[in-house]
């Protein structure tokens, strides 16, 4: 019988491609690992108690190998999909634990000042962010660059909601605004000295629209940075893509590096240095918040600070980016730095 292990080790292994367990042993879901971790019973007495809750849902087992069904996953749609329900305030907890306050994803105040190094911020400049997430992001470049004024854009309503209290909680509503925003009517008129966004374009189909509304609102020496999930090759299909694109809330659209150069060409954006290769990176970001998540979650389970809707929130999450990791690592996906200056015209 498997006894609980360290649920941020799980999510280590998958990253490095070093499953040391052997062929023989169950591999629980890292959701089901979690939860044992946290309760100190064995894991196999909690899988078996969520597949007797679940039973119509899990498949039977008929592929012939010795693991544990897995969970059918419905088919993934925006019919289904509730972005706002997804961001639930037990999600937005989580993800706080695992990448920091203020941020949604991976990446914190270090990461995000050697992207945007390149750009040489200035006080006096205008910004727009379509990343914005909790807004962590934008109130840190304001503060670090002398009260930029940044107008932020994100996706979800409920992020968006939860990120501008946080603004307003640091007093900082006019300097950073955060609004949500439909991608499909891109809603910024204003002109910006720099565009960015990170990682979110990959969830976006008709990325055409958001990044021609992009080129328009940038001054004659405005510059662009987009960081993004692409694909290795256009219309390439694999298991690990397979199974992340299911683990995923919304529907994924992914392009290739060369559709964004076209585009980008095409927008007459020069790409001004080549696209960067990310992934090696982005990997160990995913690793370090999780390995840092379980200090404090270590400190709750201490305290008594139980929250049974945060825990089941943080394994599903723990799963998804698990998932998203394996991608990543197979090599078929791939996070890219696009960046273009127009003054290089």
């Amino acid at each position: 019988m498997q006894t609980s292990g360290n649920w941020v080790g799980a999510l280590a292994n998958v990253a490095v491609s070093a499953d040391k367990r052997s062929d023989s042993a169950p591999k629980y879901p890292i959701g089901v690992r979690l939860k044992a971790w946290w309760l100190g019973e064995e894991t196999a007495e909690i899988f078996a108690r969520r597949q007797a809750e679940d039973s119509d849902e899990f498949d039977d087992g008929e592929d012939g190998d010795d693991l544990p069904p897995s969970p059918k996953k419905a088919p993934i749609t925006s019919e289904l999909v509730d972005t706002d329900t997804y961001w639930a305030p037990a999600r937005i907890t989580a993800a706080q634990m695992v990448w920091g306050q203020g941020f949604a994803a991976p990446g914190d105040e270090a990461y995000l000042m050697s992207l945007v190094n390149v750009a040489g911020l200035k006080s006096d400049m205008s910004i727009l962010d379509l990343s914005g997430g909790l807004g962590g992001a934008a109130r840190a470049l304001s503060e670090r660059f002398g009260g930029l004024w940044i107008n932020s854009f994100e996706m979800s309503p409920e992020l968006a909601k939860a990120g501008m209290e946080q603004t307003k909680m640091a007093g900082m509503s006019k300097k950073v605004p955060l609004e949500s925003f439909d991608p499909a009517k891109p809603p910024w008129k204003k002109k910006f000295d720099f565009a960015f966004a990170r990682e979110s374009f990959y969830q976006i189909e008709k990325k055409e629209v958001v990044l021609l509304a992009i080129a328009k609102s940038l001054k004659p020496t405005g510059q662009c940075l987009l960081t993004d999930l692409v694909i290795r090759e256009e219309g390439l299909s694999s298991p690990e893509l397979d199974a992340w694109k299911a683990s995923e809330p919304n529907p994924v659209y992914l392009w290739s590096v060369e559709q964004y150069r076209a585009f980008f060409e095409k927008l007459k954006l020069p790409m001004s240095l080549s696209p960067q290769d990310l992934t090696e990176g982005y990997c160990k970001l995913i690793v370090s918040g999780w390995w840092k998540a379980q200090d404090t979650i270590l400190r709750a389970k201490k305290n008594g600070d139980y929250d049974e809707e945060v825990l089941a929130t943080l394994g599903d999450e723990a799963e998804r980016w698990a998932a998203r990791t394996a991608a990543l690592q197979s090599g078929d996906l791939c996070v890219y730095r696009f960046y273009s200056d127009k003054r290089n015209r």
